[in-house]
């Protein structure tokens, strides 16, 4: 995630490193989690940098994607 920054949106990494360069601390009961893969939920980050991320693996598909609705009763 952070080098598809790096790679797209420079400009954006001083942040985005600050913010996801060690992992986060969750707390659940008695259990300690770390969280070390992608954005938290709730972070209004997530859906751009989720997006930014498989941006690439998109745009080398061969098809052009469709999405449709029926709309048929069964």
């Amino acid at each position: 995630m952070l080098q598809s920054i790096v790679d797209r949106i420079p400009e954006l990494f001083p942040y985005c490193h600050s913010a996801y360069a060690n992992p986060s601390v969750l707390f659940y009961g008695q259990y300690i989690i770390m969280s070390q893969e992608g954005p938290q939920q709730g972070d209004p980050l997530g859906p751009l940098l989720f997006c930014n991320t498989i941006h690439p693996l998109l745009t080398s598909l061969g098809s052009v994607p469709r999405l449709g609705y029926t709309g048929l009763a069964i």
